[in-house]
């Protein structure tokens, strides 16, 4: 379904080849789909005011949809873009526009699980982690409960991270994230994009954790992953080295080494790395925050009206937590106590808002070890539960299998009894069957041996007669005509001459015709059956429009014209027995005939795609033996195959030479 989107010359341009629509003036939903797929989001940030246009045509024409397909494409879309371009209160509206309408559809699980993920992400940026966990416990639920999705299990626990470090669950996010990188094994994937994530994520929460307890050994462990990444082979992106510099900055910061701090947030801001794209919003501003802070720290007061300039979003309360402390310390630094005050306020409530959501992943935590130790408890009952049905289970079985057994051997001399007058019954009467089978094939035979005597006694009969018309009137009729040219020649008057010539004009005629009824009778003889008429006569009466349809695929040289008279006629008996018996018993709406030349021999095919040959008839059965039998005469081989895709009857027979 497309959309009325347009798009401009500079986004065109700017596109992959691979990736610009076939018309610019009417975009569809699968094309934006590839645009936002194969583009990061800075580059969708820089054309978003063109990226807005697009898909808020696409939101217009939303209502209007009726196919379920169509609205799980739109809303994709739709929630990319919003996502790419880090425009959060839309989000939530189409995510749940997205979710309800795959659900239940079995097709369309991958992609309900990979949107449960990303919206419970949603929410625990928005700082509500119980509304997250709740929303990833349904992705949860479906890879639990279709074994066919449980690779997806890798990105449950990717979305995991996030969501218990903003719950300040460090080691529980540190040990999700290593969940991951097992799937990789002890290989390096090289860079690889979620691997390359997944290590500079832990790197962010160990600064976090090193922050939080001053424990050197979290930023060891930092320094080496970030070390790991940028010595990964093939990594030539700007984008990881300005991540790496990030987490270099951002544990100087947390050691209070400012200085250094400042080097690296100011390599991480070089104009080369926003020129490649590396920055979405999130990045851009926290950067530019904390280099701010450095220098805030040193005692460079352009600091302050820098930051004063940066626009934190309301729900990245760690970084507005960050700014008032800093505020209040710079402030307090210079003796404006009532500025001090203020930030500090401000700072408290972040502070305190952060404790809550630490004591909500401290609960979350244990409600958590409770319900799997329930779990367990319940387990163990079960277990016991299950021991003592089983033992009572054991007694009444073995109480019961000894009159199983005895019952069981009264019933089986039953059977056996039951089942040996059975066979013997059967036997007989597949004895009588095979036996009025036999008596078919006789009668069928000698009914075939009859009808060629006969055809064969008619042709030479015809012969018979043809030749001696030719010896008797053909050469008496030639003989009047020269005995009347001789006396037209000798007449002395005009009008006997002109009544001699219509006498001669009239004895022509009846040569001629004589002549033409003595090669069609001998013609007759020969040609009473023609295969090249046959197959005419059969894709043309069953052709497209009808309900079966004969296909006849031949030579260019039709091998038909070297068949003797007796090939023509037993190849054209076989070819209407095997349609017939298509027609007749297999339900096929296609028969497809095949004769070529190879090596001086005529190779056939008859093949349908019907229900192919299951309990033969005895008209069936009867016909293909006589197809059998009519390749035999011509010294030839047949092959008959039978299966669900139909029957096919194959052979082959010398031609003359």
């Amino acid at each position: 379904m497309n959309s009325p989107a347009q798009m401009s010359d500079s986004l065109y341009n700017a596109l992959r080849k691979e990736l610009r629509p076939a018309d610019r003036n009417n975009i569809s939903v699968e094309e934006v789909s590839h645009m936002l797929a194969e583009n990061q989001n800075s580059f969708v940030i820089y054309y978003l005011a063109e990226f807005k246009n697009i898909v808020h045509q696409l939101e217009e024409k939303y209502p209007h949809l009726n196919s379920r397909d169509d609205k799980v494409a739109y809303a994709h879309v739709i929630v990319t873009f919003y996502v790419l371009a880090n425009i959060t209160a839309p989000q939530k509206y189409w995510y749940s526009q997205l979710i309800g309408n795959a659900k239940g559809v079995d097709s369309l699980k991958g992609l309900l699980i990979n949107n449960y993920m990303n919206f419970a992400i949603l929410y625990s940026q928005q700082n509500k982690p119980d509304s997250a966990m709740e929303i990833l416990q349904n992705a949860v639920d479906i890879t639990d409960t279709d074994t066919s999705l449980a690779n997806l299990k890798f990105y449950v626990w990717l979305a995991s991270v996030p969501i218990y470090r903003s719950l300040q669950l460090y080691p529980q996010a540190i040990d999700f994230a290593n969940r991951c990188l097992s799937f990789y094994g002890n290989t390096n994937p090289g860079p690889d994009r979620v691997y390359l994530d997944l290590q500079l994520g832990k790197a962010g929460i160990f600064n976090l954790m090193y922050a939080a307890g001053k424990n050197p050994a979290f930023a060891d462990s930092s320094e080496t992953l970030v070390k790991k990444v940028m010595a990964t082979p093939g990594i030539d992106s700007g984008f990881w080295f300005q991540q790496c510099y990030r987490m270099i900055a951002q544990l100087q910061y947390g050691k209070g080494n400012y200085k250094e701090a400042e080097k690296f947030y100011g390599i991480a801001l070089q104009p080369r790395y926003a020129k490649e794209g590396c920055y979405g919003y999130s990045g851009l501003y926290k950067t530019n925050l904390y280099y701010n802070f450095s220098r805030i720290k040193q005692g460079i007061s352009s600091g302050i009206t820098a930051v004063l300039d940066i626009k934190v979003p309301p729900d990245d309360y760690f970084s507005l937590q960050e700014l008032n402390r800093v505020l209040s310390e710079y402030y307090d630094s210079k003796g404006d106590y009532r500025n001090a005050y203020r930030y500090y306020k401000a700072y408290k409530n972040y502070f305190d808002s952060l404790n809550i959501l630490g004591q909500r992943g401290r609960v979350f935590e244990a409600e958590q070890k409770y319900a799997v130790a329930q779990k367990e408890k319940q387990i163990v009952k079960l277990q016991n539960q299950s021991l003592h049905a089983k033992s009572t289970r054991n007694k009444l079985v073995m109480g019961g299998l000894v009159v199983v057994v005895l019952m069981g051997s009264a019933l089986m001399l039953l059977y056996m009894r039951s089942k040996r007058q059975k066979l013997l019954r059967a036997a007989e009467r597949q004895a009588l069957s095979d036996e009025l089978y036999a008596m078919e094939q006789q009668m069928e035979q000698e009914r075939l041996l009859q009808r060629r005597e006969r055809e064969k006694a008619m042709t030479e009969q015809r012969k018979s007669i043809s030749k001696d018309m030719h010896d008797e009137v053909s050469s008496s009729l030639a003989a009047l005509r020269f005995f009347i040219t001789d006396v037209k020649q000798r007449a002395a008057d005009k009008e006997t001459k002109a009544l001699l010539l219509d006498i001669e004009e009239e004895a022509t005629h009846v040569y001629e015709h004589s002549r033409n009824f003595m090669h069609k009778l001998n013609a007759n003889a020969n040609e009473n059956y023609n295969v090249a008429t046959l197959l005419s006569n059969l894709s043309f009466r069953f052709n497209k429009e009808a309900s079966l349809q004969v296909v006849v695929n031949t030579d260019d040289y039709p091998v038909t014209n070297r068949f003797s008279p007796q090939q023509h006629a037993e190849m054209y008996r076989v070819i209407k027995e095997a349609v017939a018996n298509s027609m007749k018993h297999s339900g096929s709406s296609i028969i497809y005939i095949k004769l070529h030349e190879i090596d001086k021999h005529c190779f056939f095919e008859i093949a349908d795609n019907g229900k192919g040959i299951t309990n033969q008839r005895h008209d069936e059965g009867i016909g293909l033996i006589t197809i059998s039998q009519r390749v035999a005469l011509l010294q030839g081989e047949v092959s008959i195959g039978t299966g669900g895709t139909g029957t096919k009857i194959t052979g082959r027979f010398p031609l003359e030479q």
